[in-house]
């Protein structure tokens, strides 16, 4: 039972974090950067690397980011991963998150001295190594497992919640965004990062058949000796 209500959490923080960065790309793009709009003036001064996001965009990301931080705290733990790997594992990406989650929140965080740097370090762990965390984590999952959780084997959705977990992280949005409008743009892409909210409502469905799995080796080594005695 506790397994299902930390599925049932995972699911849904990651669809919270999908939902809120699709509201961080409108509050941005729209109605700035409508379709057939994005040579329009106002579309090439949002795209321009000067454009200071609003408050209201920095903290639906800071939001988005935090409630991804549970997520991917857990989904080691949830994919079977052993109990020693899957603490440190979680732990460091969920804490790098979060540090992300409240710079992009308060920029201006108290000492600075100490801040900052962790907040630097944070951002590029996230930017340019989560897509090989989330690799990492997802077959060192599958190749060392937990042996009391034995789960079922599930390569194809264990796979795909791989790939779109990848795939909403900052690099490849940043590369993927020309193609999905179909524009290229001198700076940002209209609608950067939408794609990323669209991936993480696909990751939201897709971690309940990655994480599926059987009840622990003991608990039906239990179940069957009471139905034996009974």
């Amino acid at each position: 039972m506790e397994r299902f209500w930390s599925r049932a959490l995972v699911s849904l923080l990651l669809g919270a974090s999908g939902v809120l960065t699709l509201a961080g790309a409108r509050e941005r793009w729209w109605p700035a950067c409508r379709p057939g709009a994005f040579d329009s003036r106002a579309c090439l001064l949002v795209q321009d690397d000067r454009y200071d996001p609003t408050r209201a965009v920095e903290q639906l990301a800071s939001l988005s980011y935090a409630a991804l931080a549970v997520p991917v705290a857990l989904l080691p733990w949830l994919l079977g991963m052993r109990p020693r790997l899957a603490v440190a594992s979680g732990a460091l990406l969920g804490g790098t998150l979060a540090l992300v989650a409240a710079g992009t929140w308060s920029p201006e965080l108290p000492a600075e001295r100490l801040v900052e740097p962790l907040l630097a370090v944070a951002v590029a762990s996230w930017v340019l190594l989560s897509p090989l965390a989330v690799v990492l984590v997802v077959g060192t999952s599958a190749l060392a497992p937990d042996p009391e959780l034995v789960p079922r084997s599930q390569p194809v959705a264990r796979g795909v919640l791989a790939a779109v977990l990848c795939l909403a992280t900052p690099v490849p949005q940043y590369l993927l965004a020309p193609l999905v409008v179909a524009y290229s743009s001198h700076d940002t892409t209209p609608w950067t990062g939408a794609a990323g909210g669209v991936l993480l409502l696909v990751a939201a469905l897709v971690v309940w058949p990655a994480t599926g799995g059987r009840a622990p080796a003991h608990d039906r080594e239990r179940a069957a000796r009471v139905v034996r005695a009974g």
